[in-house]
């Protein structure tokens, strides 16, 4: 009996696994036919869950994966062609993220993780674990950096998720280090190009500024304190709001 590897099961219920075969691979129909054997279904568009199957050292294979990616859609991966024969060895589903077999975040052309021709350090943070881990530190030395132990002298932070790296930016050495989530950097290795993630620590936009309170701004400010006191709770920008709306004032 044929196991079928290529099933999904969601409450007692098996779902074929949904592909789609890039049109310029070679073994396109022997891996549609094999996929179907083992539960899996190929379909003809990019599915939002599930597997493209392309070939990253051609052009147009690297061009579907980076134009397709979105790091929103954690549930699709691009994968070789050998992804397929290697789960069917297997017997399992592997996981895609492995860079051996991943085709979203292969080696590609040019060093995205190297800076003047020296290898950048990465600091793998401890909320990265398992099999994410062992995916994150091959997709580094894949793209020319180097896994380093120690945050003190790494050039990249990464750490599981948007909470995690924003506790690693606080503690950073140097404002010159770039701090991230594993999406953050996976998005960098797609598009190869490795840009500072945006944070929001609220407070006033960069290269904004405030706008300094009135002779009667403080006049308002001191009549509504003095009637509603007792409420309590006077600080942040949503009080001053209430104070300049009040029609009672």
């Amino acid at each position: 009996m044929v196991e079928k590897i290529f099933l999904r099961i969601i409450n007692g219920v098996d779902f074929p696994i949904k592909f789609y075969i890039h049109d310029e691979l070679d073994d396109a129909r022997f891996l549609k036919k094999t996929i179907e054997k083992y539960g899996g279904r190929v379909i003809p568009e990019i599915p939002f869950l599930g597997f493209v199957v392309v070939d990253p050292e051609t052009p147009n294979g690297r061009k579907l994966a980076r134009q397709w990616n979105n790091i929103e859609r954690k549930d699709r991966f691009f994968v070789k062609p050998t992804y397929v024969t290697k789960c069917i060895e297997e017997e399992e589903l592997l996981d895609p993220r492995l860079g051996q077999h991943t085709a979203g975040l292969a080696k590609v052309t040019g060093k995205l993780l190297q800076s003047k021709g020296k290898a950048m350090r990465v600091f793998i943070d401890d909320s990265v674990t398992g099999k994410a881990r062992k995916a994150l530190r091959s997709e580094i030395k894949d793209n020319g950096g180097l896994v380093g132990s120690e945050t003190s002298d790494c050039d990249i932070l990464i750490a599981a998720d948007t909470k995690e790296a924003n506790a690693l930016d606080r503690h950073k050495s140097s404002p010159a280090v770039m701090t991230g989530d594993v999406d953050w950097l996976h998005k960098c290795i797609f598009s190869q190009r490795l840009e500072r993630r945006i944070i929001n620590r609220g407070g006033a936009r960069p290269g904004g500024s405030r706008t300094d309170f009135s002779a009667s701004d403080d006049e308002h400010l001191v009549k509504y304190i003095a009637q509603h006191y007792s409420k309590g709770g006077f600080s942040g920008p949503k009080f001053h709001t209430e104070m300049c709306n009040d029609v009672r004032i």
